[in-house]
């Protein structure tokens, strides 16, 4: 059963890139701005570590890195959404200074750029903005509220270390008071910068290695991780079912707390098709082999390391906005693999097409299993409200309370951490009454991410009835109980990087399951 479930969100999580904007430098023009990130440098020359230019080809080329001067020319905030990443590029002014006109409502990460003639591909960061006492590596800005009407923020002086690529504010900078005008408390700053190395996989400004900033270009590349998980009751292996869910949410602390119980971890790089046509698994599902030309590989230190994350396979597929393949990861309790990055050292993962272009994506930095299960993760709970309280009973409405797992505990997530951290869309979910090879039939709906928690009525439109192929399948909504029901699917995409498949529940006993 578990390679099935697998097998099925993998399926899903390829298919869903379909459904969304790829986004990138197009995506700016529709994103209207409505907040300031301003600041000053202490010094646009500094001293970093640079590989050699290569010959022909791309310019970014592989081997040891000797220190080189270099000027800053650039600042870039980039939101490295899932599948939907926004960028915004700003030039390094004659007095050192800058402001960079951004969205309300994500994280982003803030990059120094050094566009100089023989730097390419992640030799051309010269450091990322990092506030070490909330360990934040993005600047997290929340909606607009009743209470929070900032529009800008002011970085102060900014020192950029081009050995260590960080850029850190002054000794006098006021934590607090940016906090206050970011629109979030020190508790939500700590909570995000306890998850948001994940985001610094998108600090390259020039993915393909050509020496150009890719937004400059009209360009956009990306690195998606999928996370796919079960949902269990307590330390048993007994799966969660819609049983679990009427009249009630499932428990949030004690001996039948929820429990996510990871199973696979998938590293897309997404890319358009002005890039490359090619598809690089053998097969456009799930392959364990690549196509001639194509390659990949990790590297730390410049070392290569690929043999320590070994991977079980390839995955990935082409949709109208894009295509996107990757290494897959076993992560299930008996396997000791763990993600690449998830160590102390971030490291690079580099995908090699057929024609010679390499997309690099340097600091990766993920979280281990160990961690995932404990800390960090956000996902929608459901309580299904029924006619009779049972799961016999016909359905009329839907509760949903968006929970953050801290220690093991799932606590109530504050609005604005929903904002920031969930996707425009919100949470994405299909109960099926039948799923074979081919057919789909069932009903799905959203998550609102407006609002922390609340309450979705069981009718058309906020529920979509579906049959694939044949839509006179779809069932009718009205008529639908908890035992309807033979498996779900329950996902979302954050802003840092994550598409979460938040283990969806299993048919209820005496209801035959599918997948």
């Amino acid at each position: 059963m578990t390679t099935k479930r697998t097998l099925l969100y993998c399926l899903l999580a390829l298919s869903a890139y379909a459904c969304g904007d790829e986004g990138g430098h197009s995506n700016n023009f529709n994103t209207q701005v409505d907040f300031n990130i301003s600041g000053s440098l202490s010094s646009v020359s500094i001293t970093g570590l640079a590989k050699p230019t290569a010959t022909g080809g791309a310019l970014y080329a592989r081997g040891p890195s000797t220190p080189v001067i270099k000027t800053i020319t650039h600042v870039m905030a980039i939101n490295p959404e899932v599948s939907n990443p926004t960028r915004f590029v700003a030039s390094i002014g004659t007095s050192s200074a800058f402001t960079l006109p951004v969205k309300r409502g994500r994280p982003y990460v803030l990059v120094f750029i050094a566009k100089n003639e023989g730097l390419a591909g992640p030799d051309m960061i010269a450091g990322t903005f990092r506030i070490a006492e909330n360990d934040l590596d993005t600047v997290p800005i929340g909606p607009i509220t009743a209470t929070t009407t900032v529009t800008s923020t002011n970085l102060g002086t900014i020192t950029v270390n081009g050995m260590t690529k960080e850029g850190t504010p002054a000794l006098t900078f006021n934590i607090q008071n940016f906090l206050k005008e970011l629109g979030i408390t020190s508790d939500q700053a700590a909570f995000i910068g306890g998850i948001d190395d994940l985001s610094l996989r998108a600090a390259n400004p020039d993915v393909d290695g050509n020496g150009e900033i890719d937004d400059m270009e009209g360009l956009s590349f990306s690195q998606d991780w999928h996370i796919r998980a079960n949902m269990t009751i307590g330390t048993s292996t007994r799966a969660a079912t819609f049983a679990d869910i009427t009249a009630k949410y499932l428990e949030s602390s004690g001996p039948n707390v929820a429990t996510m119980v990871f199973n696979l971890g998938s590293a897309y790089a997404v890319y358009t098709g002005h890039f490359s046509p090619m598809l690089c698994p053998v097969n456009s599902g799930v392959s364990t082999e690549l196509i001639s030309g194509c390659a990949f590989r990790i590297t730390d230190n410049k070392v290569d390391v690929t043999s320590l994350w070994p991977h079980s396979s390839f995955s990935g597929g082409k949709y109208p906005n894009g295509t996107s393949w990757g290494p897959d990861y076993n992560l299930t309790v008996e396997s000791p693999q763990d993600l690449p990055g998830s160590g102390d050292t971030a490291v690079t993962m580099e995908y090699t097409m057929p024609h010679g272009k390499t997309l690099t994506f340097s600091h990766v930095k993920t979280r281990s299993k160990a961690t995932l299960a404990q800390n960090g993760t956000v996902i929608p709970f459901l309580k299904l409200n029924t006619s009779d309280n049972t799961a016999s009973g016909t359905i009329i409405s839907l509760d949903y309370q968006w929970k953050k797992l801290n220690s093991g505990v799932w606590m109530d997530a504050a609005t604005n951490e929903v904002a920031i951290l969930v996707n425009e869309n919100g949470g994405y979910v299909k109960f099926y009454t039948q799923k074979s090879p081919g057919i789909e039939v069932g009903v799905s709906f959203s998550i609102p991410k407006s609002s922390a928690s609340g309450t979705v009525s069981w009718a058309s439109p906020h529920i979509t009835s579906f049959g694939v192929p044949d839509s006179t399948l779809a069932p009718d909504i009205a008529t639908l109980t908890p035992n309807s029901f033979c498996s779900s699917a329950v996902s979302y995409d954050d802003k840092l990087g994550l598409r979460i498949f938040a283990g969806g529940l299993s048919a209820n006993v005496g209801v035959t399951p599918c997948y």
